[in-house]
C-alpha cells in the first residue's frame, strides 16, 4: 500500500471514536505512503501516538461564530485544510481521506475532492460513521445530511460493528451488504492482573470511562452501583471517569467520585474490580475494549457492540435492557433502562458466584480479535478488491 497517502479527518475529543481513529492511523505508518490527521482540538487518545504522524488542528478562533453557522464553518475550514494537504502530493499518487464523525467531515471530504478532482487528484472517501452520527443525529437528519449519506462521492464505508452496520442499513436501505466490518485495534497489557478475586476486606470499586453524554445514561451507573451495593452488603466506590466537574457525592454506601478529565484513565479504571457502563446506545465502546485489554471484567448493557465478546461469569457480566425504540431518544433518556427484577437475580447470581470463583483475565479475546495483524489484514482486502494497491 505504499502508494496511499491517508488523511484521516474528524472530532479530537474525549470520544473512543478519537481514540480507535489515532490508532487506526498509527498502525498504518509505515504501510502506506504517508498519514496526516486533522482535527479541531488536539485528541487526549494521540498523546502516545502524536510521533508517528502528523496531527494538523484547526487554528481558528471559532467562538466567534453563532451555534446555527458553526457546522458550515467547520465544513469549509476542514475542506480548505484536506484541499491544502492533498496540493502537496503529486498527482498519479492516490489519496484516501478517512471520514469518522461523519457531520461536519464527510461534508468537507466530499468538497474537497470534487475541488481537486477538478485538478486531477485521485481521491477516495472512506466513511467510517460512530454512534452519534446515527443515534443522537439520525432520526432527525436533515434532508441535505441524508442526500450527503447517499452521495456517489463516498467510496468507502465501514465501521467496527455487525450490530452497528446492521443499524445504518436500516436508516440507509441502499447501503445494505456495502459496509465492512474493520475491527478496531487494541495494545494489550501484558502486565495486566490475572483475573478478579473477590475480597471482602475493602470497599468494591466501580469505574465508569465516557464522555458523559446522555445516551451514556450516567444516572443509571450510579442506579446499578447502589444495587449492587444492597445485594453485596457493602460499601462501593464508582469512579466516573469524564468531562466532569470533579467532586464527590454519597447515596447510601456507595460513594460516587467524578474525576473529570485524566490523560491516563486507565490509571483509575485498573484500580477497579469491574468497569461499567450503561450506555443505551454504543457502535462499539472503546473504553470497555480499552479496560478488557487490561484485564479489567466488565458490567455491560446488551447494547454495546463489544457485549458479543463477553464471556458471561467468565470475562463478566451482560444485563439485559427495556428500551422502546419507538419513543423518541429524549422520552428514552428519561425512563430506566433496566427491568430491576431480572438485573437483580442475575447480579445476585454474578457475585454469590464471586465468593468461590475468580473471572478469567480477558486478554487473550482482545490479543486475538483486535490485533494490529487482523486490522491491516481487513484493511488492505478492502484496496486490494478495488484495485487500488
Amino acid at each position: 500500500m505504499k502508494n496511499i497517502h491517508v488523511i484521516g479527518c474528524g472530532k479530537g475529543t474525549f470520544a473512543g471514536a478519537a481514540t480507535i481513529k489515532c490508532k487506526f492511523l498509527s498502525e498504518l505508518v509505515g504501510i502506506v505512503k504517508s498519514v496526516t490527521y486533522i482535527t479541531d482540538q488536539y485528541p487526549p487518545a494521540a498523546t502516545r501516538l502524536s510521533t508517528k504522524f502528523p496531527i494538523e488542528i484547526l487554528s481558528n478562533d471559532l467562538s466567534i461564530y453563532s451555534i446555527s453557522s458553526i457546522e458550515s464553518i467547520l465544513s469549509e475550514l476542514f475542506a480548505e485544510k484536506i484541499i491544502n494537504i492533498v496540493c502537496r502530493i503529486r498527482k498519479n499518487e492516490a489519496i484516501l481521506v478517512w471520514v469518522s464523525h461523519l457531520f461536519p467531515y464527510l461534508n468537507a471530504a466530499i468538497t474537497a475532492k470534487n475541488i481537486l478532482k477538478e485538478k486531477g487528484y485521485n481521491i477516495k472517501i472512506f466513511a467510517f460513521p460512530v454512534g452519534s452520527d446515527i443515534w443522537e443525529i439520525g432520526p432527525q437528519m436533515n434532508n441535505i445530511f441524508r442526500l450527503r449519506m447517499l452521495s456517489d462521492e463516498i467510496d468507502y464505508w465501514a465501521t467496527y460493528s455487525d450490530r452497528f452496520a446492521d443499524e445504518i442499513s436500516k436508516n440507509f436501505p441502499s447501503l445494505y451488504g456495502k459496509i465492512w466490518i474493520v475491527p478496531p485495534v487494541i495494545d494489550v497489557n501484558k502486565n495486566s492482573r490475572n483475573g478478579f478475586y473477590f475480597k471482602k476486606d475493602r470497599p468494591l470499586v466501580l469505574s465508569c470511562h465516557c464522555n458523559m453524554r446522555p445516551v451514556k445514561r450516567i444516572d443509571q451507573t450510579i442506579k446499578l452501583a447502589i444495587l449492587i451495593a444492597q445485594i453485596i452488603d457493602r460499601d462501593v466506590e464508582l469512579f466516573i471517569i469524564g468531562p466532569a466537574s470533579p467532586r464527590e457525592e454519597f447515596s447510601g454506601n456507595v460513594k460516587i467520585v467524578y474525576t473529570g478529565l485524566l490523560d491516563n484513565p486507565m490509571e483509575i479504571a485498573c484500580k477497579s474490580d469491574f468497569n461499567v457502563n450503561t450506555s443505551i446506545h454504543d457502535s462499539f465502546n472503546y473504553s470497555l475494549l480499552e479496560a478488557m485489554a487490561n484485564g479489567i471484567p466488565q458490567i455491560t448493557t446488551d447494547i454495546a457492540g463489544i457485549a458479543r465478546y463477553i464471556e458471561e461469569y467468565n470475562t463478566g457480566l451482560v444485563l439485559p435492557t427495556k428500551i422502546d425504540s419507538n419513543l423518541s431518544i429524549y422520552k428514552q433518556y428519561q425512563n430506566d433502562i433496566f427491568d430491576e427484577y431480572n438485573v437483580f437475580g442475575k447480579l445476585e447470581l454474578f457475585f454469590s458466584e464471586l465468593n468461590y470463583c475468580v473471572l478469567v483475565n480477558n486478554c487473550y479475546t482482545c490479543s486475538k480479535k483486535f490485533s494490529a495483524e487482523s486490522f491491516i489484514k481487513k484493511f488492505s482486502s478492502i484496496f486490494i478488491e478495488d484495485e487500488i494497491i
